[in-house]
């Protein structure tokens, strides 16, 4: 029986790591990159159904807020004691035909 015999050019990383391997596993690398980031953007939306649009301070004690909700604007009057709501818009929705 014979015993084969290697030289040093026959010992490159093509033959020891096949090439196809080495794309399959580039791939699945870029795959869960991308899924990574995904899902890394999906949780930073905010979802919080109240934003404050706007903060006009009266003096260090009073201040008017401006809230959107999800169907409604507030008009909101904060003293150190209370909050009042001044007034309220309600959003029509647009049919586009």
């Amino acid at each position: 029986m014979k015993i084969p015999t290697y030289s040093m050019s026959d010992l490159n990383i093509f033959n020891i790591f096949n090439i196809n391997w080495l794309i399959y596993i580039l791939i699945s690398l870029f795959i869960i990159f991308l899924i990574n980031r995904y899902f890394s953007i999906k949780k930073n939306i905010n979802n919080s159904f109240i934003k404050i649009l706007s903060t006009i301070y009266i003096d260090s004690n009073n201040k008017i807020v401006i809230l959107d909700l999800k169907k409604l604007i507030l008009v909101i009057g904060i003293t150190s004691k209370k909050m009042v709501i001044l007034h309220t818009f309600y959003k029509k929705k647009n049919k586009i035909k």
